[in-house]
């Protein structure tokens, strides 16, 4: 099962229904780093420097892996080496604030890319999303866990989400 970095940038840090912390709450097999600029950050270059560990970032960007399909996840499976754990860094933040995370961080860019379409609209609907295909970070890690068939353990993601948005909405005049 890959594991979850994710770079959370600090004013999503300060939203109580961000769904940044909420996935690594749910997860046993992730961290959680609050921050704009990691290139001088210990943590990057622990990770990085370690042979047993294949790093990729969730990044829409020209090259990146397209996990939408079989063919993807299994090119995906192929490129891990064996013997290295898959580590997939996301971005957690506004497209605004991730893109200015992606710039700030050029370390980023060194790592190979995967993507994914959506296959339905974001249930994140207590918050606007900018684009048709934009999904919150939870919604993010259970699709790659279900593309890369990691059993069920992942099930939990949306159904805490899922009872999270319906709690906020309940707050939210019609």
């Amino acid at each position: 099962s890959p594991r979850f970095v994710i770079l959370l940038h600090p004013r999503e840090n300060k939203k109580r229904i961000g769904t940044g912390r909420l996935t690594h709450l749910c997860l046993e097999n992730s961290l959680l780093w609050v921050g704009m600029d990691f290139t001088g950050d210990g943590r990057v270059a622990r990770l990085l420097a370690d042979e047993t560990l294949f790093p990729v970032v969730l990044y829409p960007g020209a090259g990146a892996l397209d996990l939408s399909d079989d063919a993807g996840t299994a090119t995906l499976r192929a490129q891990v080496p064996a013997g290295k754990e898959l580590i997939v860094i996301l971005v957690d933040g506004t497209w605004y604030w991730a893109k200015k995370m992606l710039l700030a961080n050029p370390w980023l860019g060194t790592l190979p890319q995967i993507k994914f379409t959506p296959p339905h609209l974001s249930q994140y609907r207590i918050r606007r999303q900018p684009r048709a295909h934009c999904y919150s970070t939870v919604e993010a890690v259970h699709f790659i866990l279900s593309r890369l068939g990691e059993g069920r353990a992942h099930e939990n993601l949306l159904e805490v989400f899922g009872s999270m948005v319906e709690q906020q909405a309940g707050f939210t005049p019609e």
